[in-house]
């Protein structure tokens, strides 16, 4: 799907430079709490409509597709290691992680 969207953002200028919104939405349900990550072009109620969890939060940044592909590519980078599995599978459940326990965080620093 990734590859996909790649070549139609290389392929097509105005799919690349029209608006997304890249989205950090915070999950909660079924005795979980997650984060995912990701953009769309429909709105972030389009986009959620489908997933089983209650949203808690939400931040957004409105740029074009071709930046918000690239910022989703290095988030899910960065986030990797912290990658969740919610017990209820939906479109984009692979892109949801938790953080890391704090103790993790602090001792890093030192």
């Amino acid at each position: 799907y990734d590859f996909n969207r790649k070549i139609r953002i290389e392929n097509n200028p105005d799919y690349a430079n029209s608006k997304a919104l890249v989205y950090l939405i915070t999950f909660q349900g079924e005795g979980e709490t997650f984060y995912k990550v990701g953009f769309t072009i429909e709105g972030i109620k389009e986009r959620i409509r489908k997933i089983p969890y209650a949203m808690i939060d939400v931040e957004c940044v409105e740029t074009t597709v071709k930046r918000a592909h690239k910022l989703e590519r290095e988030f899910k980078q960065i986030i990797e290691p912290y990658a969740y599995r919610p017990k209820i599978n939906f479109a984009g459940y692979a892109e949801c992680f938790q953080p890391a326990p704090l103790e993790n965080k602090t001792s890093k620093l030192s």
